[in-house]
């Protein structure tokens, strides 16, 4: 995949780490969620040069790390938003919103609690602008 490399360096120049690669997807942990909006932001705004629209989804939770990958509800809930994100747009949960918002430039769109599979507690999820 042409952008992978790109999308890799960002994560690390925000601090985060490449946990692994799902086909064309790419899972990045991060200490600090403003890191982890800021690269999100980055990467779909060089995408977004190349008319290439992909999802991501965002949450703050623990998470267990076991033989280099990261497992738990915390990864769970962030893989559930992106899956209702609509390509090209950055979905983020209400904990990341409340780390972020005041820290990024950045507008917000609450689009309230949303159902998601195996959840029992639908979060409410923020679209950033």
């Amino acid at each position: 995949w042409r952008y992978e490399k790109a999308m890799k360096e960002i994560i690390k120049e925000h601090e985060g780490r490449v946990v692994k690669t799902i086909g064309d997807a790419i899972m990045g942990d991060f200490n600090s969620a403003v890191n982890a909006v800021k690269a999100a932001l980055e990467i779909q705004n060089l995408l977004k040069k190349e008319d290439i629209k992909i999802r991501i989804g965002i949450h703050l939770g623990d998470v267990i790390h076991k033989g280099g990958d990261i497992f738990g509800d915390g990864v769970n809930i962030a893989s559930r938003i992106e899956s209702i994100c609509e390509p090209g747009h950055i979905l983020i949960s209400e904990d990341v919103y409340n780390q972020v918002k005041g820290k990024i430039r950045a507008g917000f769109e609450n689009l309230g609690n949303r159902p998601l599979k195996n959840i029992e507690s639908p979060p409410r999820v923020y679209k950033l602008k």
